[in-house]
């Protein structure tokens, strides 16, 4: 068939992908087909900010960062991209600018689908239109907590919340970025992290093992976040 020309890692890959699962398959295989894969060492532009995007990037291995730089040289990394995941998708919906630069922060592998492929497919499957919708949402939602976040609340509240959003099932963390990385998420610097982290650990509410994170009294933790229900229904729907 069909999709037997494509490695079935990518035909699995974008059938659990966000905004893509609900497609029908024709439709994954004939945008599949018109994909193509990049590689990016870590360092690497695969989008500039103010350009619109040429497709959607499906990170297949490796991390993407999504940060706003200024002229100022002032950076903000609004949304990392892990595997699994998608990026691009409202500058190929509508053909605007993106508003950010998209780099690999680590060797990366993505899977690009064109923009004007997407579009077509959108028109034709309502499906994947509604999914994509939804994906834009979700991600407008997200954007306007994480900025509420910075506006209000302190280095150590956005410290505390982002150990919370991150944490697994057995209440840990495992730290993959650097805390100059966690910084410029957060919209603080390496340093403030960094106290952040000790203040923490000194009051028994976290343990840190290397580069595990034992969330030690999450209640109390959500208490210095100033965590509430509706960021437990945020975190719910990304």
């Amino acid at each position: 068939t069909e999709s037997l020309a494509v490695p079935r890692v990518l035909v699995r890959a974008l059938a659990r992908a966000p905004v893509f699962s609900s497609a029908s398959r024709p439709a994954r295989d004939r945008l599949l087909h018109a994909a193509a894969e990049r590689r990016l060492p870590r360092g690497a532009a695969l989008f500039n900010a103010g350009a619109p995007a040429a497709g959607v990037a499906l990170v297949i291995e490796g991390r993407l960062s999504c940060a706003v730089v200024e002229v100022t040289r002032e950076r903000w990394v609004r949304r990392v991209v892990e595997a699994g995941e998608v990026c691009g998708v409202a500058s190929s919906l509508d053909g605007g600018p993106l508003p950010c630069n998209i780099t690999a922060i680590a060797p990366t592998r993505v899977l690009l689908i064109p923009a004007d492929d997407l579009r077509r497919e959108l028109a034709a499957d309502p499906a994947l239109a509604l999914e994509a919708g939804a994906y834009v949402v979700r991600e407008l939602r997200r954007v306007i907590s994480l900025c509420g976040a910075i506006a209000c609340h302190t280095p150590l509240q956005r410290v505390a919340r982002y150990l919370l959003e991150r944490g697994d099932d057995t209440g840990s963390v495992e730290l993959v970025d650097t805390q100059e990385q966690i910084g410029a998420q957060i919209g603080t610097v390496r340093e403030v992290v960094g106290r952040a982290l000790r203040s923490l650990e000194s009051r028994g509410l976290i343990g840190r093992r290397g580069r595990r994170i034992d969330l030690l009294e999450p209640n109390a933790l959500r208490d210095v976040a100033a965590w509430n229900a509706t960021d437990d229904a945020v975190l719910a729907a990304s």
